[in-house]
């Protein structure tokens, strides 16, 4: 009871000091507000909207669980998770941010695999998708089609590794896998599944825009309270780094999305390649936010959970770092212009010929499985 009162009081007390900031310097705020939601309506919302309803589809068609039963023949093995687990991995490197983590609070949730296998799955299976790292990153911020999608391989590759080191933290499961209880189910009808997809692709993009807002406010009100510049210069006065950055960094690991707006204005591209894969890795407390709020409906525990993005964030700079040394980050080319080098335009026809080659194989093993 008293760690409940505490935990009140120091709400109450912090809610009361924003409040007050909002008093105070209402122009600031509301300025920084409108930023927000023109970055949102000019990147976030357009970069992601048509990768959302991709994505959408592939789960309202059970794609994902189809997927899960023919992974799980290498997720067993590699990462420790049985069957159940294996559309959590799917479609959490497909869907992204917070799919991940609703798959496996919703698998642990309806009995399909145990606690500890659930909260193992947590720390590597919520990652970002697609759909943010090719269009709000590589489009939005870098302009560069390779810099997004040799961002994205960092970060599937990071979560893979993350997963097979967590296989060694605990035994195989003992039991077979009950997965194919999931292919049971019906499957929705292709008008149906994009009526529901494009619904929630609009959702979701609100949502993520609305959570955007949020931390981006409230990291503007810590600003005007002299937190962040307060940090950045005691940080540049003892390590030597520029303020602008470690202030921007520390704005990204509240929300990555403005951070990672504000890291590419205030440094070099290869810099800001190293430190937004880091951020991307991380995920920021914007989007722990958005899965905490499904992973609290079950008794499930976030240590390794929040354990999971922090070597994330940390592994994936490493691997970004080591391919800076190896390529040049710039930002001259521009995503899906048809003014691309070959070598630019290659990647990404070769990840666009996996994902059909993916969705052929996927159809007829479902006309077997009819």
């Amino acid at each position: 009871m008293r760690k409940k009162n505490i935990t009140v009081f120091i709400s109450f007390f912090l809610l009361f000091i924003f409040a007050g900031v909002i008093v105070k310097h209402p122009s600031e705020v509301s300025e920084s507000v409108k930023d927000t939601l023109f970055l949102c309506a000019d990147s976030v919302i357009p970069s992601l909207f048509p990768f959302f309803i991709i994505s959408n589809l592939l789960i309202s068609l059970d794609i994902g669980s189809f997927c899960g039963n023919h992974l799980h023949k290498i997720s067993k093995p590699l990462f420790g998770i049985p069957a159940s687990l294996s559309p959590a991995l799917a479609l959490g490197l497909i869907g992204g941010y917070p799919i991940g983590a609703i798959t496996c609070a919703e698998t642990y949730s309806k009995g399909l695999c145990t606690k500890d296998d659930a909260e193992r799955a947590l720390a590597f299976c919520n990652n970002c998708g697609p759909a943010f790292i090719l269009g709000a990153i590589g489009n939005g911020v870098f302009s560069s089609g390779k810099a997004g999608t040799a961002l994205l391989i960092i970060h599937i590759s990071a979560a893979l590794f993350l997963g097979s080191f967590f296989r060694f933290f605990h035994p195989l499961p003992k039991t077979e896998a009950v997965f194919k209880q999931s292919l049971s189910r019906k499957t929705t009808g292709v008008a149906t599944a994009l009526t529901s997809a494009v619904a929630k692709a609009l959702s979701s993009a609100l949502s993520i825009s609305a959570y955007v807002v949020l931390f981006s406010a409230l990291v503007r009100m810590m600003t005007i309270l002299g937190i962040f510049p307060v940090i950045g210069a005691l940080t540049e006065k003892l390590f030597g780094c520029r303020r602008e950055i470690v202030t921007a960094f520390i704005s990204g690991f509240f929300e990555m999305t403005v951070g990672s707006f504000s890291i590419s204005r205030c440094t070099s591209p290869s810099t800001a390649f190293v430190l937004i894969s880091s951020l991307l890795g991380w995920g920021g407390l914007s989007v722990h936010a958005q899965a905490l709020s499904f992973i609290s409906d079950t008794d499930l525990s976030v240590k390794n959970y929040f354990y999971g993005k922090f070597m994330h964030g940390l592994l994936s700079g490493l691997l970004a770092y080591i391919y800076t040394r190896f390529s040049n980050i710039s930002t001259v080319s521009v995503f899906f212009n048809y003014s691309d080098t070959y070598s630019d335009v290659f990647p990404r026809g070769v990840i666009l010929i996996i994902l059909c080659l993916f969705y052929f194989f996927c159809k007829k093993g479902w006309k077997k499985i009819r």
